[in-house]
């Protein structure tokens, strides 16, 4: 992801795309998912290390944003697993969590 993608593009565009390559390339996803971040950053330490400094010059540049947490509102719990957890997916199985009327 270079400066300028960072920089100019908006976060809804970054989203399709994300998606699109989780769904064209799902056997790369899951092994990404698998793979710890520190064990990621050991393999290409100089490749981290530029984009922490592309992070902090697309923040000094556009401001750090609302502030606002992803996971604000109540506590809901999982129809599937049964995990409580805050937000819309369950962090467990990884499916939609709906608030249960009551």
């Amino acid at each position: 992801m270079g400066l300028l993608y960072k920089l100019f593009l908006p976060k809804s565009v970054k989203r399709v795309r994300r998606k699109v390559t989780r769904i064209a390339h799902p056997v790369r996803t899951a092994k990404r998912a698998v793979t710890p971040r520190a064990v990621k950053a050991a393999m290409n330490p100089i490749g981290y290390t530029k984009g922490a400094v592309e992070n902090q010059i697309v923040r000094a540049v556009k401001g750090k944003g609302k502030g606002t947490s992803k996971r604000s509102g109540p506590t809901v719990t999982c129809q599937h697993c049964g995990t409580r957890a805050k937000g819309v997916m369950c962090p467990t199985c990884r499916r939609r969590m709906r608030p249960q009327a009551g």
